[in-house]
């Protein structure tokens, strides 16, 4: 039962790191397009191409960073 749980942790680990490099990732993308005077859809369009969602998905996804 142990490993189960331990198993457990290591994935919630792991996501938890996933969640945070795409969080630096999105920020970073949002960040330089600012500095070259992207637009906004010039962000979304970068963040469909990287992380390969949709572009509504894209859309939520930086509404926080813009």
């Amino acid at each position: 039962m142990g490993g189960r749980v331990l198993e457990y942790e290591e994935k919630d680990i792991l996501n938890r790191g996933i969640e945070q490099g795409m969080e630096q990732g999105l920020k970073g993308i949002v960040s330089l397009c600012k500095k070259m005077n992207g637009s906004e859809i010039d962000v979304v369009e970068s963040v469909v191409s990287t992380y390969g969602v949709s572009e509504e998905n894209a859309r939520v996804m930086i509404k926080k960073y813009w």
